[in-house]
C-alpha cells in the first residue's frame, strides 16, 4: 500500500491510498528466496512446463515477478507471523510446447527448433564460455549504471502496447541508449515475435471453443447444453471429440467459457424438450468481438425473453432426453 502524491498540489492528503494486490503463497509450496535487493539477479528454470503446469502457486510466484515491489506473502507458522517474500527477477525459462499463457504475456517468447542434419552449431563449453561471457555482462552493467537516472526516465516510442510494451520497454530503453542500428533492430524484433505469439495464442483451446461455438449456434438465440455439444463434436477429426472418453463434457465447456464470464443457464425450451440447461447466444456477443472478431457480421436473432430461468455458477451434465438442437428460445 502506498499513499498516492500529486505534486505541487495542497489537497494531495485527500487523495485516497492504492492498494496493490498481493500474492498469498500457501506454506505447502516450498519457496527458496533472498533478502530484497537493489540490483536483484535472475533465475533459470529449464525445466518448468513440467512444474507450472496445474500448479498456480509457482505460475502465480512466477507471475508477480514481472515487476518490482509485488513481493509475495506466506504465513510462517514457525514464527507466528506473516513474511513478504521479494519475487522480482529476471527469469530465462525453457521447456517443450507452450508454457502457461500468463508466463507467456509476461516474457519475450523464443520459438526454438530441434536442429537440423545439416545445420551446425559451435559448442558451448562452461570453462572455456563462461569467463568472457560473464565480463561482458560486467560491461554492460557498468556502461549502463553510467547514465541510469536517463535511462530511468526514458519514455521510448514502442512498437506494441500493454502487457507486451511493458516487456519490452527496457530493451528498447537500452537499445536506444546504444544507438547505431540498434533502435531499429529491436523494435524490428519486438514486432516479428509479438506477432508470432500472438498467432500462437490465438490457437489455444479456449480461442478454438469460442469461435467453434459461433459456428455452432448459426442464427439460434440459444441452445440447450446437449445440442451444443452434438454441434462441436459433429466433425469426428475435432478436438472436442477426444476430450476424454466421450469427449468435451458440459463440466468442461462451462470451465472452459468461465473464462469468458459465459455460464450456463435453466430455460425452456420448445418441445420435446422442454426445461434444460443451455447457453444463451447473447452471452457470447462480447467474447467474440473482443477475442475471435470477424468480418462478417455475427448473425442477428430474435432474443425472446426467459420466465423462471435461474443462472448457475456450474455447469451440470444435461440430463436424459436433452439432446437434439433448438432452433427457436421458447417460454413454454
Amino acid at each position: 500500500m502506498r499513499q498516492v502524491q500529486a505534486a505541487g498540489h495542497r489537497g494531495s492528503h485527500l487523495l485516497p491510498p492504492v492498494h496493490h494486490r498481493q500474492l498469498l503463497i500457501p506454506g505447502r509450496l516450498p519457496i527458496h528466496h533472498r533478502r530484497p535487493a537493489d540490483n536483484p539477479g535472475g533465475r533459470g528454470r529449464p525445466d518448468l512446463r513440467a512444474k507450472a503446469d496445474g500448479n498456480e502457486d509457482l505460475r502465480g510466484l512466477l507471475n508477480a515477478g514481472h515487476q518490482r515491489n509485488r513481493p509475495a506473502k506466506r504465513y510462517d507458522a514457525a514464527k507466528n507471523q506473516v513474511e513478504s517474500i521479494p519475487t522480482f527477477a529476471m527469469a530465462a525459462l525453457a521447456g517443450i510446447g507452450a508454457m502457461p499463457d500468463t508466463i507467456e504475456d509476461r516474457a519475450v517468447v523464443c520459438k526454438m527448433r530441434r536442429r537440423a542434419p545439416n545445420e551446425t552449431t559451435a559448442p558451448y563449453r562452461l570453462r572455456r564460455d563462461r569467463p568472457p561471457l560473464r565480463t561482458l555482462a560486467a560491461q554492460i552493467n557498468q556502461w549502463l549504471r553510467a547514465d541510469l537516472s536517463i535511462l530511468e526516465a526514458a519514455e521510448p516510442l514502442m512498437p506494441g502496447e500493454d502487457r507486451a510494451a511493458d516487456t519490452w520497454e527496457p530493451l528498447v530503453i537500452v537499445a536506444d541508449h546504444a544507438g547505431g542500428s540498434w533502435p531499429e533492430r529491436v523494435r524490428a524484433a519486438a514486432v516479428a515475435l509479438t506477432t508470432e505469439a500472438d498467432e500462437q495464442s490465438a490457437s489455444s483451446p479456449r480461442l478454438r471453443l469460442l469461435t467453434d461455438c459461433r459456428a455452432a449456434f448459426g442464427t439460434d438465440t440459444a441452445l440447450p447444453t446437449a445440442a451444443l455439444l452434438e454441434r462441436l463434436k459433429t466433425d469426428q477429426e475435432s478436438e472436442w471429440c477426444e476430450h476424454g472418453p466421450a469427449g468435451l463434457t458440459a463440466m468442461k465447456l462451462g470451465v472452459l467459457l468461465r473464462e469468458y464470464d459465459i455460464r450456463s443457464t435453466t430455460m425452456r425450451f420448445p418441445a420435446p424438450i422442454g426445461q434444460a440447461k443451455g447457453y444463451q447466444r447473447a452471452d457470447f456477443l462480447d467474447a467474440w468481438a473482443r477475442y475471435c472478431p470477424t468480418a462478417e457480421p455475427v448473425p442477428e436473432a430474435d432474443v425472446v425473453p426467459l420466465t423462471g430461468g435461474s443462472r448457475t455458477s456450474r455447469t451440470t451434465r444435461p440430463a436424459a432426453g436433452q439432446s437434439g438442437t433448438a432452433t427457436n428460445l421458447g417460454t413454454a
